[in-house]
């Protein structure tokens, strides 16, 4: 996967919001394809890749006369719910060659970011966290089913090196369980710590909307060549 030449920001506007975005980052002994196998199984979700790839990129950047590049370049994940009314995004950044050092530091290593999307999303989120946080003993009287999912949790509980939640509804004073026991409560330092990880969020949800943006177009053109 080609490195970008250049990493941009992309600020959401003031009036955009994250009332229904919620994100984990989690950094874990897994590849990303590992993870988000993992993911399946023990959320029964069908997360599939979604970017481009660089033969893809190509040629849609040559059929359209213009570059297709995206702020970032990383796997992309995703599976709709529709019953539940909630989209889940998985975005590999362990492919982010060039990360910021303060932006690393922040996210305190982390390199997969599950995004959520929909009006249940920091219900979803929390359910997330406080399964993956830790494993939990498996009722031998609970039907195999059952037994076989708890199981699944646990495994990938227990490749979770850190996890830690983000709510940034309320852009001026976020939340997260990296510190919300935090005794500098919103100090300029933590302010400037909580800033730099929203505009990576930010910048990953952008990329995720260019992403889907190129892959409606490449489709397109792909059906108007055959």
């Amino acid at each position: 996967m080609a490195a970008p030449k250049k990493t941009k920001i992309m600020l959401l506007d003031e009036e955009d919001s994250y009332e229904e975005v919620a994100f984990l980052a989690c950094r874990t002994t897994l590849r990303g394809f590992q993870f988000v196998s993992a993911l399946n199984k023990c959320a029964h979700l069908n997360l599939h890749r979604i970017d481009l790839s660089e033969d893809e990129s190509d040629m849609l950047s040559m059929s359209l006369d213009a570059p297709s590049e995206t702020a970032l370049r990383l796997p992309i994940y995703s599976y709709r719910d529709d019953s539940a009314g909630i989209t889940y995004r998985v975005v590999d950044a362990w492919y982010y060659p060039n990360m910021p050092e303060a932006l690393s530091t922040a996210l305190q290593g982390c390199d997969k970011v599950i995004v959520f999307y929909g009006m249940s999303a920091y219900e979803q989120q929390m359910m997330f966290y406080e399964r993956l946080r830790q494993t939990r003993p498996i009722d031998p009287e609970s039907d195999p089913a059952q037994q076989n999912d708890e199981a699944a949790w646990n495994a990938l509980s227990n490749e979770i090196i850190d996890l830690n939640y983000f709510d940034y509804s309320d852009r001026e004073f976020p939340k997260s369980s990296q510190w919300q026991a935090s005794v500098e409560a919103y100090s300029p330092r933590l302010r400037k710590m909580a800033a730099t990880i929203e505009r990576f969020f930010a910048d990953i949800v952008y990329m995720i909307d260019e992403c889907e943006d190129s892959r409606t177009q490449y489709r397109r053109l792909s059906n108007a060549s055959s």
